[in-house]
């Protein structure tokens, strides 16, 4: 049967499911988020998964609340979404603020290392 509302979607036997690729593409985001974050806390730290969680919490969240504007579904049955995006949300600031001190313990180490170059080059 399909729906006049998403013709790509088909649904029978009791449930709904959908035969477009585009469905591969939450699961891939969540995968490639979870990959940047990795290598991304290895090369910058904690603000690199900061901001690769900020960003793919607002964008699925910003797309929950289309699908609600555009009438796919109701602003009562997304609950536990947009609690999911808040908590992403909340990691990401929890991130930034392990961060900060990462970042000046860092200026602090190589303000220290160009003093003791300073003092072995003269």
């Amino acid at each position: 049967m399909e729906n006049p509302r998403c013709p790509h979607l088909c649904c029978g036997g009791g449930s709904c499911a959908t035969n477009d690729l585009v469905s591969l593409f939450m699961p891939a985001a969540f995968m490639s988020t979870l990959a940047a974050c990795v290598f991304g806390a290895w090369a910058k730290g904690l603000i690199a998964p900061a901001l690769f969680i900020g960003v793919t919490s607002w964008a699925f969240r910003s797309g929950v609340q289309a699908a609600i504007a555009d009438g796919y579904t109701s602003a009562t049955s997304v609950g536990f979404e947009m609690t999911v995006s808040l908590i992403l949300f909340i990691v990401a600031g929890l991130c930034i603020l392990g961060w900060i001190p990462m970042f000046i313990n860092n200026r602090q180490v190589a303000r220290k290392v160009r003093e003791r170059a300073a003092g072995l080059s003269n």
